[in-house]
C-alpha cells in the first residue's frame, strides 16, 4: 500500500496517478488560419502546345501532349486512315485510341450542364458523366485537344490508359 504521508504535499500514490506527469504531457499548438486560393482553370502563359508546364495544353499532361503532336506528325505526312493503329503513334500501346479520337476524362468546374454543352461543342463524345465529380469521360479527336484544354471550365484533361498485363515480376507479360 502507499504511503499518504507524502511529507505533507497530500502527493497521491505513482501507482494511482491520474493526472500526467506535466514533464510527460505533449505540447499541442493550433494550426494558424489558412486561406487556400482556388486557382481556376488552366492559365497558360505561351502558345507552345510542346511546352508541358506553361503551354495551352499543360493541363492535358506530357502523355496527350504527345499524342498531339506525334498527330500533327502523322498528319504532316499525309495522314491517311486512322491515327490509331498508325506509326506515327507513339502512344497507342498505353493511351485508348479509336480512329482519330482519343479517350480522356475531362475534370470540370462551374455549371455541370454548361460543361456538358461545352464539352460537346469541342467535339467530345461523351460516354459517361458524374455531375458531382463534374467528371466527363468520352472520346475526343485528337485535333480538337487544345479546344478541350482550352475550355474556361475545364480543370485538367486526363488519358485513359489502356490496361497493362503484369508478370509481377515487374514487367509486362505481353505488349
Amino acid at each position: 500500500m502507499a504511503s499518504f504521508k507524502g511529507n505533507g504535499r497530500n502527493q497521491k500514490s505513482g501507482r494511482r496517478r491520474g493526472d500526467l506527469d506535466p514533464r510527460r504531457r505533449l505540447a499541442l499548438e493550433s494550426l494558424e488560419d489558412r486561406t487556400l486560393l482556388n486557382a481556376g482553370p488552366w492559365q497558360p502563359t505561351n502558345n507552345n502546345v510542346a511546352d508541358v508546364k506553361n503551354g495551352p495544353l499543360a493541363n492535358a499532361g506530357q502523355s496527350l501532349i504527345k499524342a498531339y503532336l506525334d498527330y500533327q506528325t502523322f498528319l504532316q505526312h499525309g495522314g491517311s486512315g486512322s491515327f490509331a493503329t498508325s506509326s506515327y503513334n507513339t502512344q497507342s500501346k498505353l493511351i485508348e485510341f479509336k480512329g482519330n479520337m482519343v479517350g480522356v476524362d475531362v475534370k470540370g468546374a462551374g455549371n455541370p450542364t454548361t460543361f456538358q454543352t461545352a464539352l460537346r461543342n469541342a467535339g467530345v463524345q461523351i460516354q459517361h458523366f458524374n455531375s458531382g465529380l463534374e467528371i466527363a469521360e468520352g472520346l475526343v479527336p485528337v485535333a480538337s485537344l487544345p479546344a478541350v484544354a482550352g475550355l474556361s471550365q475545364t480543370v485538367n484533361v486526363s488519358p485513359i490508359f489502356r490496361p497493362q498485363l503484369s508478370s509481377g515480376l515487374g514487367g509486362p507479360l505481353l505488349s
